[in-house]
């Protein structure tokens, strides 16, 4: 059994966030100036990444009262980006992560699933995953190897396939190397049921 930390993960999750802000504070800035329902914009870009720095130290810490700072944070730019887009405007990436597109209408999921992790913190809940868990994670691994399976069958056709439509090459598959496609080779007599080396060679090359 194995016991999520909630608490920390959040907390992990806001101080990336927060370091991204500060290591793109221009971005971060540019960004938030596209939000029109913000006041004292200069400010409010000091002061966010400060708070979640403050707020993640608290949750990493095991301190509750992070959990209800943390869902007042969410709750306040959930508040703020849903009026924004009801308003009609989309406001730029926030440049919190390298990889944060635009905020939408998934934006506002999100923030939600994580209003409700940062008061399951603030309660001090701590889900336990136990042996049906790992059971359900055993079947969608094989699951995945089964379906990685089929694609690389799928591959493995599809290069017969591709061989065919090229057609038949000359000997070695080397231009101009090998005898013609068909033609007769004269060889010794190869000793029934004794073994035998039989070398092919050509003007360049040779193989056993």
């Amino acid at each position: 059994v194995v016991a999520v930390p909630i608490a920390q993960m959040l907390g992990a999750l806001l101080a990336v966030a927060a370091i991204a802000k500060i290591r793109r504070f221009g971005a971060w800035r540019a960004a938030l100036a596209g939000y029109r329902l913000v006041p004292a914009r200069s400010a409010v870009a000091v002061a966010v990444p400060a708070a979640e720095l403050a707020v993640a130290a608290g949750l990493l810490a095991g301190i509750a009262a992070a959990g209800w700072f943390a869902a007042a944070l969410l709750a306040a730019f959930t508040l703020v980006l849903g009026a924004e887009l009801a308003s009609g405007s989309v406001p730029p990436a926030c440049a919190c992560l390298p990889w944060s597109g635009r905020p939408g209408r998934l934006t506002l999921v999100r923030n939600g699933v994580l209003g409700a992790a940062a008061v399951a913190a603030a309660l001090g809940v701590r889900p336990h995953l136990g042996r049906g868990f790992w059971e359900a994670s055993y079947v969608v691994l094989w699951l995945a190897v089964a379906a990685l399976a089929v694609l690389v069958l799928a591959l493995y056709r599809q290069v017969g396939v591709l061989h065919l439509r090229l057609g038949p090459r000359g000997a070695l598959e080397e231009e101009g190397e090998g005898p013609e496609l068909g033609a007769a080779i004269g060889h010794p007599a190869v000793p029934v049921g004794r073994p035998a080396l039989v070398a092919f060679t050509s003007a360049g090359f040779q193989y056993v």
